[in-house]
């Protein structure tokens, strides 16, 4: 097996025990029996907290994802999910509920490094795939684990900690799988060559051994012809390569670089190659006559360091203009910004729905009054994310052209996902639970087309940023809603009306789209109409005028 088939096997693996989590679907019930809050208070006092905690924790994963190569992150988020259910199974107070909600908070945001990853170890040709791959791992472990705890508290409800236990016992285990998977061996960010690059690319220098500097940095004009974002994404690509996808010969790809003789950058040379001749040491071949004793000295002194300094503040500043011209680069892409719209709107109103939906039930009145539990909740999510990884597997292995009707899907799915939610809160329960069902499968599926779509049209590997821009443009909706239908100083909007707020939502996005669809539609047909005209070099015309 390849070394990258086995590091998706991994992280699918891990993505299946993180969500491994049978109580999930009777988390309300759960809470309220433990700390003897009121329903009410759950949905005003703790939920609210993962929502801003996720809304600050998104803003920081875009920073860092691709900065420390993910990994780092999906075991942060791995750590966060032990917290969770260990607080859940032994705090009782409101506070630490509440502190058990920050933790989720920070589990979910670092599921932007988990995808950003499964990309980051994969080949363009294989996004499709890993990504059907990767998200029906996730469903897969939701549905099993949702119908065991609905088949438990079925059979007694007095064995709900024993739910807590499980779900305990399966994230230690994918805290372990994130722990062994490997990494990425790039990072564009501080790549010092690529730095350095970047500092040097707008007045076109080329350092060189003669003006005091090691060898000198190629601009991007050197090697791709042009200074353009695509060609410091293409040169940082091509530094080092992604998890074992290099080339088969290092000298193809660092051809037309002007090395010192027996130079050749590599993993191990990552931070080797910056340039010190500011610190007051320089760049040694081994032949050097400096001594290692006078290099440590030039080192310590007030100059050296008052140079790292600065050289500190260059990285970082050059460090930010990447960021700032990837981004810019990124959303210039129709596709990027018409699935990232599609990711932003859907993921705020999945999360409220996902999040509230006990509460609909509530208004339903499909609660065990013996238990306290919800008598379908657990089999209708189960359902919901058995039909998502069905779906999101078909869409992963399935050569589908979604580039050409990508405005025109997204709309339609949006309306319609409008009209199902107005139906799923003003109707009966059956009728509620069968909605919910379709509602999050749809969502599922097209999630994982967004997110190959995306990933597909990047020009470099900045899966991080964008991934967790989307994400964090959706929590700032999220907590927009619920400061303004929510709060608890908004009693008025009862659980259907704030289910109505987010159709009008969803169906509003989903109309700029069909119109925007429509418009191109229009426009491209009119484009291929006046393309051919006639003109006095076209030989037909010529021979029509001379008749």
């Amino acid at each position: 097996m390849d070394s990258w088939k086995k590091a998706v096997f991994l992280a699918c693996l891990y993505g299946f025990l993180k969500e491994f989590c049978p109580l999930v679907p009777f988390f309300t019930p759960y809470l309220t029996e433990q700390s003897g809050v009121t329903r009410d208070d759950v949905f005003t006092e703790i939920y609210p907290v993962k929502t801003y905690t996720l809304f600050a924790a998104h803003f920081c994963t875009l920073l860092v994802a691709d900065l420390l190569l993910y990994k780092p992150v999906i075991v942060f988020g791995a750590s966060a999910s032990i917290a969770v259910w260990y607080l859940l199974g032994w705090g009782c107070r409101l506070s630490l509920l509440q502190v058990s909600q920050f933790a989720s908070g920070l589990c979910q945001a670092s599921e932007v490094a988990f995808f950003a990853y499964i990309f980051a170890i994969s080949s363009t040709a294989n996004y499709r795939k890993v990504a059907g791959l990767s998200r029906s791992a996730i469903l897969l472990g939701q549905c099993l684990s949702y119908s065991l705890g609905q088949i438990t508290l079925s059979l007694s409800s007095n064995d709900v900690r024993t739910l807590v236990y499980v779900s305990l016992g399966s994230v230690v285990l994918a805290f372990v799988i994130s722990v062994v998977i490997p990494g990425p061996r790039f990072s564009p960010y501080l790549h010092t060559w690529v730095v350095q690059r970047e500092l040097l690319a707008p007045s076109g220098l080329q350092r060189s051994p003669e003006n005091g500097n090691p060898y000198r940095f190629p601009t991007p004009t050197s090697i791709h012809g042009n200074g353009s974002s695509a060609s410091t994404c293409n040169l940082i690509s091509g530094l080092d390569g992604l998890y074992d996808h290099r080339p088969a010969s290092a000298n193809q790809q660092f051809a037309g670089l002007d090395f010192p003789s027996g130079y050749m950058p590599s993993s191990s040379h990552m931070y080797s190659d910056i340039d010190t001749s500011s610190l007051g040491y320089a760049y040694s071949d081994g032949n050097s006559d400096i001594s290692d004793t006078s290099i440590n000295e030039e080192r310590t002194s007030p100059v050296a360091k008052e140079s790292r300094l600065s050289n500190c503040r260059q990285v970082c500043s050059a460090s930010l203009i990447i960021v700032w011209k990837d981004l810019s680069e990124a959303y210039r892409n129709k596709t990027i910004v018409v699935w990232s719209l599609w990711l932003v709107a859907a993921l705020c109103v999945d999360f409220h729905v996902r999040l509230y939906s006990e509460k609909l039930w509530d208004s339903f009145g499909v609660v065990d009054e013996q238990s306290g539990s919800y008598l379908y909740s657990g089999a209708a999510q189960a359902l919901a994310a058995l039909l998502g990884t069905v779906l999101s597997l078909v869409v992963g292995f399935t050569q589908v052209n979604w580039h050409k009707y990508e405005e025109l899907i997204v709309g339609v799915v949006m309306v319609i996902s409008s009209a199902v939610l107005v139906v799923m809160s003003h109707t009966d329960v059956w009728s509620a639970y069968t909605f919910y069902v379709v509602f999050l499968a749809v969502f599922q599926m097209l999630s994982t087309v967004a997110m190959f779509q995306i990933a597909g049209q990047l020009t470099c590997q900045r899966f991080g940023l964008v991934f967790g821009l989307n994400s964090f443009l959706s929590m700032f909706v999220e907590v927009i809603f619920v400061l303004v239908v929510v709060n608890s100083s908004n009693q008025a909007f009862s659980v259907k009306t704030q289910f109505a707020v987010y159709s009008g939502f969803l169906g509003l996005g989903g109309l700029l789209f069909l119109i925007r669809a429509l418009h191109s539609s229009i426009h491209n047909r009119y484009s291929i109409c006046c393309r051919w005209r006639p003109t006095h070099d076209d030989p037909e015309t010529l021979v029509e005028e001379q008749r």
